[in-house]
């Protein structure tokens, strides 16, 4: 029931091991999987000190990444093989990227800020493709987006701003629309959307997700 980006990640490091037939294989990839789920933690820490102290200053940063790592959700997250961990951290690159094209920099006028937004879509639809429990950013997002095209003190003319934004969204839907894409040509869209949505949400659809094609 989640989206599948992990485990099209760990599908080819699984091809190595001989898990239906060696118990020691199988034990050996739990243990490589768990390992993966560490550096994705680690990962985490150190994006969220970045973001923070980018946002507000070091001090912060530390304080911000300690009390991450001691959450008890975030410390039970680090030791299961579950897709949170790589959805987490592509969520917490989204905020990065996303931080850095909206506030600028000293560079913001010539390191061409809409590829900030491109990657920080990208991002944010590698987090969906891990879990769409990050579908409950969205109207977030959204209303910042706005904000961000309203707000006359954000850097840029408009025009640019509409790029941006636009960026973002091209950003995002680029590697969802890739998947879906590699599903409905199998025949496959329709078990997509119930296995990812529908059965998650106990929606009562009457027609098949494939009525909506």
């Amino acid at each position: 029931h989640h989206t599948p980006a992990y485990w099209y990640l760990l599908a080819p490091v699984f091809s190595f091991f001989k898990a239906e037939t060696r118990s020691g294989d199988a034990v050996a990839f739990l243990f490589l999987a768990r390992r993966l789920s560490w550096l994705f933690s680690g990962g985490i820490l150190a994006l969220t000190f970045l973001f923070v102290r980018r946002w507000q200053g070091p001090a912060a940063a530390w304080i911000a990444a300690v009390f991450t790592a001691f959450l008890v959700m975030f410390v039970e997250l680090t030791f299961q093989i579950r897709p949170d961990g790589l959805g987490l951290l592509c969520f917490s690159a989204f905020l990065l990227f996303l931080h850095r094209g909206i506030a600028g920099g000293p560079d913001a006028e010539t390191a061409r800020p809409g590829r900030t937004f491109a990657a920080a879509g990208v991002f944010f639809g590698l987090a969906l493709l891990c879990t769409q429990k990050f579908l409950l950013a969205g109207p977030g997002l959204a209303a910042a987006t706005v904000w961000y095209l309203a707000d006359p003190r954000c850097p840029g003319t408009i025009e640019r701003r509409c790029r941006n934004a636009a960026l973002l969204a091209a950003g995002c839907a680029a590697p969802v629309l890739l998947v879906l894409g590699a599903f409905a040509a199998k025949g496959l869209f329709g078990a997509f959307i119930d296995a990812n949505l529908r059965a998650n949400l106990d929606w009562a659809f009457r027609h098949s997700a494939d009525f909506f094609l």
